[in-house]
């Protein structure tokens, strides 16, 4: 099953981790984090992070 939302998605390219990365943030909030792992210019790791707990931390007002 594949949840919809009517709201739109705002992506910002962020570093996450000391790696390049984007936030997914609907309605203010964080939903989704995404970190890339990029060797010899090669993608060679992709992690996505969406726990509500774990993305809570995130500042918004801090990052821009």
């Amino acid at each position: 099953m594949v949840a919809k939302s009517s709201a739109a998605a705002q992506y910002l390219e962020v570093t996450v981790n000391g790696e390049p990365g984007v936030l997914v943030i609907v309605d203010g909030a964080v939903i989704t984090a995404v970190a890339v792992e990029v060797a010899d210019g090669l993608l060679t790791g992709v992690r996505i992070v969406s726990s509500p707990d774990k993305l809570a931390s995130i500042r918004l007002d801090q990052l821009t």
